[in-house]
């Protein structure tokens, strides 16, 4: 059953699109974003990913007379690998079971396939603004002896989108402006264009906060 949510005017003030609970989603992009500043100020930056994902479920029509369209949100991820990172929570969901050490672990290659994300609604310290944060990760389950799913989840209707800055600009115009911001203060976009670069260390670690 699909959440249909109203357009509304910019006076109106209204909370996170998404509901609170669990919710279907598909992975439909995979941003490189380059390297990014640490949870910890005192600590170098680290090579980050944004992963987006389609909730086909929750519909919404953005401007008065338009068709209502599938929800995207995103996620900002450590590129890590180990089994506390949230890159390592969601593609194991999106998998149907936890990944091993000798098993694929490029986000881009689980582009289309579908996990389930509880979305918990919080305040913003910064701002003060309610949001909608991905709480955690798990599989769909899957029929016995096959990896489809056991109850339907309609298929993703935006396209699957890959940004690589060594690709750059591929794909570029794809990205919303708030992404294209983050890739451009890494010091890998800037090499890759030409500009000036002051090399941070970048610190490869487990990205364990939700």
């Amino acid at each position: 059953m699909s959440i249909i949510i109203k357009a509304v005017s910019k006076k109106q003030s209204f909370g996170p699109v998404i509901p609170e609970g669990p919710h279907s989603a598909r992975l439909i992009g995979v941003y490189e974003l380059g390297s990014q500043p640490n949870y910890e100020p005192d600590k170098p930056p680290v090579k980050k990913l944004e992963l987006l994902f389609e909730f086909p479920e929750v519909r919404k029509s953005w401007k008065e007379g338009e068709p209502e369209r599938p929800v995207t949100k995103s996620v900002d991820v450590t590129h890590a690998s180990g089994e506390t990172s949230n890159v390592h929570k969601i593609l194991s969901a999106l998998n149907g079971k936890n990944l091993d050490e000798e098993e694929d672990n490029n986000p881009r290659n689980f582009l289309g396939m579908a996990l389930t994300i509880d979305i918990e609604h919080r305040i913003s310290k910064k701002s003060g603004n309610p949001y909608a944060k991905f709480a955690s990760y798990s599989k769909i389950p899957r029929k016995p002896g096959s990896n489809e799913y056991r109850y339907e989840v309609p298929e993703a209707e935006n396209s699957f989108v890959i940004y690589d800055i060594d690709v750059h600009p591929e794909n570029w115009d794809q990205l919303k402006e708030w992404t294209q911001d983050k890739i451009t203060s890494s010091p890998e976009y800037k090499k890759q264009v030409g500009q000036p670069v002051v090399h941070p260390e970048v610190e490869e670690h487990d990205d364990v906060s939700f």
